[in-house]
């Protein structure tokens, strides 16, 4: 995993959970000029950490929540925005009523229509791609679910596992193995 300064973890975890740093900021009790600091600062670290912690769960810094925030982040980057407006004029939608349905600011769905911005959290995401029905992705995304026809379709194997003790009768447990 590459190196994740402080200000891309804050950035990350905003889009994440749909949270601006002013909030963040503000639940961990930490003055703005503390916040952006990426040199550990011995007696803050400690009091934003716990305070994110409590926000988010012990485990919001672990390598693979980590990876899961940057994927659903490049998900969100890697959207086509005539998806959506196809969608919104295919339905006769205003961009303020699917502003309303998705429960985003109508600003938000102009500017992702005309490519001025992105999507700003994974919950945008979520939203307007339930409503749309699609997982809004351009054609080429490496995100995209491919349906590769020569793939061989997954084996399924029963495995038994010893679980006797010394000393006593011989038995078996059944367990599930999946092959691919």
């Amino acid at each position: 995993m590459n190196y994740l300064s402080t200000r891309d973890l804050y950035k990350l975890l905003s889009f994440e959970f749909d949270m601006t740093q002013t909030k963040m900021r503000e639940d961990c009790e930490v003055r703005m000029f503390l916040w952006h600091k990426d040199e550990d600062i011995k007696d803050m670290l400690p009091k934003i950490d716990k305070g994110l912690a409590q926000l988010f769960g012990h485990d919001y810094r672990s390598p693979e929540n980590i990876r899961k925030y940057e994927r659903h982040r490049d998900i969100a980057r890697d959207i086509d925005p005539n998806i959506i407006a196809q969608y919104r004029i295919n339905n006769g939608y205003s961009i303020s009523k699917l502003a309303s349905l998705a429960d985003i600011p109508y600003e938000t769905v102009r500017k992702i229509e005309s490519s001025i911005s992105e999507i700003s959290s994974w919950r945008q995401y979520q939203n307007l791609a339930a409503i749309i029905g699609n997982d809004l992705l351009k054609a080429d995304s490496k995100y995209k679910e491919r349906k590769d026809k020569n793939r061989k379709p997954k084996k399924k194997s029963i495995t038994f596992k010893n679980i006797a003790t010394r000393g006593s009768k011989l038995s078996w447990e059944m367990g599930h193995k999946v092959v691919y």
